[in-house]
């Protein structure tokens, strides 16, 4: 039957557990974008990109390339942010500590 995706069971619930996991993580990103939301984001999307690669024999070449393409750009937008965010934690606390003059 065209447009039906066979992945055996064990394999698609590990996908569709990651899957949720990251919606989940998604949703609670976009409603309050903090520190560990971020974080914990940019994870999730690591993951379900593992899980993609793992279960790339099983999935149409097609459709594996899309889904790889969206989960890294997911990441790396994510990573981004994640980097400035850690790189203004640490101005802070230098701030803090006084080891770094305010220009």
């Amino acid at each position: 039957m065209p447009g039906i995706i066979t992945i055996p069971v064990v394999e698609a619930n590990i996908l569709r557990s990651r899957l949720r996991n990251f919606m989940s993580l998604r949703e609670e990103f976009l409603g309050n974008p903090q520190d560990e939301t971020i974080h914990d984001f940019r994870v999730a999307s690591r993951r379900a990109r593992e899980v993609l690669d793992y279960l790339e024999p099983t999935i149409p070449k097609k459709v594996h390339e899309r889904l790889m393409s969206l989960a890294r750009r997911v990441t790396k937008s994510l990573g981004t942010a994640r980097e400035s965010e850690v790189n203004l934690e640490i101005l802070n606390r230098w701030s803090d500590e006084r080891k770094l003059d305010p220009i």
